[in-house]
């Protein structure tokens, strides 16, 4: 699962506990209660496949692959630190050079990951060389670098069996983006049914609102921040601007996005315009060959294994 994924699985489970705090306002209530139930349902359907997601195939390959795995996620951390570390020391050169994802460890074929984590291991070997401790407040151990090589060269060793590998957890990604939407459209349901409790339990519906934001972000009705998990769309700024309105949308991500205008929200748009990684576009309003304009703006995320940040601006007239 994605990172995005995971924060709102967070927010789910904490909507949750919420929920069962205050039971006896909705246990009786047939409508809220099944969605309760739904919701709890593919939670742990959705948590049992990601314990599978990454497993590695059956049989007589069940070691290389999780070596694989085990490597990937040991090449991540020090990766990690040593983005952390380039971009404290604004060593721009640095930080491009280990723009690395999982993704790139684990489902490059196997002389290109080795390859790339040997990169890392490297280069991070060479910056203790310098300095002893300048990675340790990076979450550095003095054990990584050699568990990385070990890693390394055990992967090097190794039969491939990646495509093997890349069936079954494509499967299992699958089946965790079906059911993600599927969550996302009971949640959003409980938060309709959940204000109807209003009137009689304002602070049961104050609490259960902020559990589900807490974890979210969105900051006034001219700014919107999206955290797409893969292959996820949302349609924001319903209304909300006009023709001569500028839009700036921002992606904060190492990958693209898609952005259209439509006047169908629930429907992702036909025609979508690429935003490249770390690009900023501005979408000035005007009509279309219709003589009209799309009122909601929908941020696509097209790829299928990686989260989209993006933040929104409107600007009113032209900016």
């Amino acid at each position: 699962m994605t990172q995005n994924s995971l924060i709102y699985m967070a927010m789910t489970n904490r909507t949750l506990v919420i929920m069962d705090a205050n039971d006896k306002l909705w246990l009786t209530k047939d409508k809220t209660a099944d969605k309760v139930a739904d919701i709890r349902a593919l939670a742990t359907e959705i948590t049992i496949l990601h314990k599978e997601q990454g497993k590695s195939t059956k049989g007589a390959t069940d070691t290389k692959n999780d070596e694989r795995k085990s490597s990937g996620l040991q090449a991540e951390h020090v990766t990690n630190i040593l983005q952390s570390y380039y971009d404290d020391a604004k060593d721009k050169k640095n930080l491009a050079i280990v723009q690395f994802t999982m993704t790139d460890f684990v489902q490059a074929n196997v002389e290109t990951a080795a390859s790339n984590m040997q990169l890392v291991h490297d280069m991070a070997a060479a910056i203790i060389t310098k300095t002893p401790t300048a990675l340790d407040v990076y979450n550095f151990e003095p054990t990584d670098l050699t568990e990385l090589q070990a890693d390394i060269d055990s992967l090097k060793e190794a039969v491939p069996t990646q495509s093997v590998m890349k069936t079954e957890n494509k499967t299992i990604t699958a089946a965790i983006k079906t059911k993600m939407g599927l969550l996302r459209d009971k949640v959003n349901s409980l938060d309709t049914n959940v204000s109807t409790y209003k009137k009689k339990y304002s602070s049961f519906v104050s609490d259960y609102t902020f559990g589900r934001r807490m974890v979210q972000t969105g900051v006034g009705h001219l700014t919107e921040e999206l955290a797409l998990m893969p292959e996820q769309h949302e349609a924001v700024l319903g209304q909300k601007y006009t023709l001569g309105d500028t839009i700036t949308i921002k992606n904060h991500s190492a990958f693209l996005a898609e952005y259209g205008l439509t006047n169908t929200p629930a429907v992702l748009p036909v025609t979508r315009t690429r935003i490249e990684a770390h690009t900023d576009v501005k979408v000035v309003i005007t009509k279309d060959n219709t003589d009209s304009f799309g009122h909601w703006l929908v941020i696509h995320n097209p790829n299928e294994l990686d989260d989209v940040n993006v933040t929104i601006l409107v600007a009113k007239g032209k900016g």
